[in-house]
């Protein structure tokens, strides 16, 4: 998976919208999502989310993720 720079990925960070799990307690450690083109999603890590990486993928395998997440193949043992 290519690793961006939102200002590079997006040419301008401050329209990007991030957003994290509803289930996220405040202070909790997650990651956050945001679009960064019609068929890219950038993810990063909420404790790094000013000078961290962010991470695309495209939104296909965004939503695999999701699905397997939902169906529990990601859980922790």
């Amino acid at each position: 998976m290519p690793r961006l720079d939102p200002l590079r990925a997006t040419g301008n960070p401050a329209h990007l919208s991030w957003r994290k799990s509803s289930r996220s307690l405040p202070g909790d450690d997650c990651v956050e999502a945001a679009r960064l083109s019609r068929d890219l999603i950038g993810v990063r890590d909420s404790k790094d989310a000013v000078t961290g990486p962010v991470v695309a993928v495209t939104l296909t395998q965004w939503r695999r993720l999701l699905a397997q997440i939902k169906q529990g193949r990601h859980d922790l043992p």
